[in-house]
């Protein structure tokens, strides 16, 4: 599928961010928290943490409730 001109001006940054926290998920062979994302991502822990909310209400990604 090819992108029509000027699509990346138009690029959604949350969708962007979102693909980009779970691109990091499913290549980790073991779960990441908050702070470990963050750091990956050259992120702020406020930040991720509010895209991993969003994805988990709508089932994207589960929390373990251990640690970070």
């Amino acid at each position: 599928m090819s992108e029509p001109a000027g699509a990346a001006a138009t690029t959604n940054q949350s969708v962007t961010m979102s693909a980009r926290i779970l691109g990091e998920l499913a290549a980790s062979s073991q779960p990441l928290g908050v702070s470990e994302l963050a750091r990956r991502l050259g992120e702020s822990k406020a930040r991720i943490f509010r895209h991993l909310a969003t994805m988990r209400q709508v089932g994207f990604v589960s929390q373990e409730h251990s640690g970070d």
